[in-house]
């Protein structure tokens, strides 16, 4: 017997929970022809995991230990200065989103994605003419994130439309793109910048960036027609600033997110710390980026059946849980690998199932709600480094900050979204939501 309520919208304690197999029967052909009507979506979703598994993989590999190792040279301000690119590229995907909407409405599905192709291409394409730091700043962090951006609000915000009993494990798949793209992208790019050089490494990926942003163009349109407004305000409805619900998943968002980054950051350096080597590091981050793809999928499908919202709160104890039970009590690579695999089939689900703020938004107001959310939730992108200046503030064991720091912020934060389904369902803690 389910312990999730059946009704996921209303959490109305007063349904009648009977079992009625004709019901079964109809609910079964319902999914069937649900299938076959939106098959056109599997498309879009396919189209929308590779271009986040170009956009993001690259952001995330951001060339920096070439640049230091044979370009700027390897020291504490040139690496610094070069963080600085993905830093400022994942803070532009973040602000970007309203832009983004308001392409949308104006100029349309098609068209923004043209406008996403160009702003990738280039950006890549005039980083590879750089010779200052402050060129990849603007290059592959504004030009490029702004690209990255769009695309990455397009396909998460187009995907809903096609699926009502499936959109949980669609969402899974397409943010599970970026994972992949952590994982592929560093294979593509290493080869390339021995063999051809960091220019013309740049090229090849601008070049590849093209082909997929261009297929991704054909197949992306909308199932529902967007409305169109000539008008910024009406564009961007602010109105949904007044629903307190999204504002409270606001702020769980963030504190979760803050937590997120910090193991992806510090893990291999404390892998160094412990004693180990360079490979065994990345191999933990390694082990927990393909875990993060599978575990966005699998719990996808299970929020398609749960309930969202269940899902993402049950995750986001498991992962916090596993930083204060498993990662403080890590001395070894066997316990290191261990909470690399939970941490990571659990820490992103929060991610992938972001949009299913329809249940708190209006579908009507979901672009503006999913857009604004966006921007709200950016202070997590600093995350690391708030946990990195408590770190060198606090005499303590090495790295118990990072992983008081993880365990906390995703606790404290699933906490805040418990709070807010029982809100949301009269106080019936075991709906389906």
């Amino acid at each position: 017997m389910s312990f999730f309520h059946p009704d996921s919208e209303k959490c109305n304690n007063n349904k009648d929970y009977s079992i009625d197999h004709h019901d079964d029967d109809k609910d079964q052909q319902d999914e069937d022809d649900d299938f076959r009507e939106d098959i056109y979506g599997w498309f879009i979703v396919c189209a929308a995991f590779m271009a986040q598994m170009t956009g993001l993989g690259i952001i995330s590999s951001v060339l920096q230990d070439h640049y230091e190792q044979h370009v700027f040279g390897a020291n504490v301000h040139t690496a610094f200065y070069l963080s600085l690119v993905g830093a400022l590229a994942n803070c532009v995907m973040n602000l970007m989103s309203v832009f983004a909407q308001i392409l949308l409405s104006k100029f349309g599905i098609k068209g923004v994605m043209l406008v996403a192709c160009i702003l990738c291409t280039s950006g890549l394409e005039l980083a590879s003419l750089s010779t200052e730091i402050w060129h990849l700043l603007l290059t592959q962090g504004v030009l490029f994130g702004s690209g990255c951006s769009i695309i990455f609000y397009v396909g998460m915000s187009t995907v809903p439309q096609w699926f009502k009993k499936r959109e949980g494990i669609a969402l899974g798949i397409v943010s599970s793109g970026s994972c992949i793209g952590g994982l592929v992208m560093p294979f593509i790019i290493t080869p390339l910048n021995r063999s051809l050089g960091v220019s013309w490494c740049y090229r090849v990926l601008g070049l590849i960036s093209l082909v997929i942003f261009v297929c991704a163009c054909i197949l992306f349109k909308d199932k529902t027609a967007r409305q169109e407004n000539k008008k910024i305000k009406d564009i961007v409805d602010l109105a949904v600033l007044k629903n307190r619900d999204l504002l409270v998943w606001c702020f769980a968002d963030t504190l979760i997110e803050m937590g997120y980054y910090v193991p992806y950051f510090f893990l291999p350096s404390y892998g160094t710390f412990l004693g180990l080597s360079d490979s065994q590091g990345s191999l933990l981050i390694s082990t927990a980026s393909a875990c993060n793809a599978i575990g966005r999928i699998i719990t996808g499908h299970i929020g398609d059946k749960i309930g969202y919202m269940n899902t993402t709160i049950i995750s986001c104890f498991i992962a916090g849980s596993s930083s204060l039970l498993l990662w403080s009590f890590a001395f070894d690579f066997g316990l290191l690998m261990a909470f690399a695999s939970i941490y990571g089939l659990t820490g992103g689900v929060f991610v992938s199932l972001g949009p299913s703020i329809t249940k708190i938004v209006e579908k009507d107001r979901f672009d503006s709600g999913y857009s604004l959310f966006l921007i709200l939730t950016m202070l997590a992108m600093f995350g690391p480094n708030l946990a990195a200046a408590v770190e060198s503030s606090v005499h303590s064991y090495s790295f118990l900050t990072y992983k008081l720091f993880t365990g906390m912020a995703y606790v404290v934060g699933t906490l805040v979204l418990l709070y807010l389904k029982i809100k949301l369902c009269h106080g019936n803690l075991f709906a389906r939501l």
